[in-house]
């Protein structure tokens, strides 16, 4: 589900003038993300890792 940002931005210069506030709306959407873990065969070899290769999804929320 997309999610609407203001943002809104003012620059000041070197003497304290300042601009006019600029504003812009941006979209974001839901990030996900899918990677395939691996290991090294010296760590597989340690007896701690528990599968060959594993597949990881994560969804960030805001």
């Amino acid at each position: 589900m997309p999610h609407k940002y203001v943002v809104s931005l003012q620059a000041t210069d070197a003497l304290g003038l300042a601009s006019e506030v600029k504003s812009k709306t941006i979209m974001v959407n839901e990030l996900g993300i899918l990677a395939t873990v691996t290991h090294t065969p010296e760590w597989e070899d340690t007896g701690t890792c528990s599968t060959k290769a594993q597949t990881v999804r994560a969804t960030a929320k805001y």
